[in-house]
């Protein structure tokens, strides 16, 4: 049977990766042992593996097959507030509309695209 263990994202440089994931978003380090090829780091139940590459992704979000990481807040425009004065990557400079929330898009150092979303009602 099939287990949920970890996402892996691939990263060009693992110590703007660690700054952004860490700082920016809030994630912990929960391993570093495996250093300068990967970390581990963990938000909630979400365990995100950076592993690094040589090339950063060339960036054509929303346009191009991707996989995204889907972050929820309650509060869209104190998360967009908090993501411009930590001058992250934001791709939208105010909340997006789908049909069940409201969204932000931000990328990390190396083109990875995660969206913050808050959920309508």
């Amino acid at each position: 049977m099939l287990k949920l263990f970890a996402l892996q994202v691939s990263v060009h440089d693992i110590e703007a990766a660690r700054e952004f994931y860490v700082k920016g978003l809030g994630f912990d380090v929960v391993g570093d042992d495996l250093l300068p090829q990967a970390m581990y780091v963990k938000k909630d139940d979400l365990t995100i593996i950076l592993n690094k590459v040589e090339q950063p992704k060339v960036l054509t979000y929303p346009d191009q097959s991707q996989m995204i990481i889907n972050l929820v807040t309650t509060d869209l425009e104190a998360t967009l507030a908090d993501f411009k004065e930590k001058n992250l990557n934001l791709l939208h400079d105010k909340a997006q509309e789908c049909p069940v929330a409201h969204y932000i898009a931000v990328a990390d150092p190396s083109g990875n695209v995660i969206e913050v979303i808050q959920m309508k009602g």
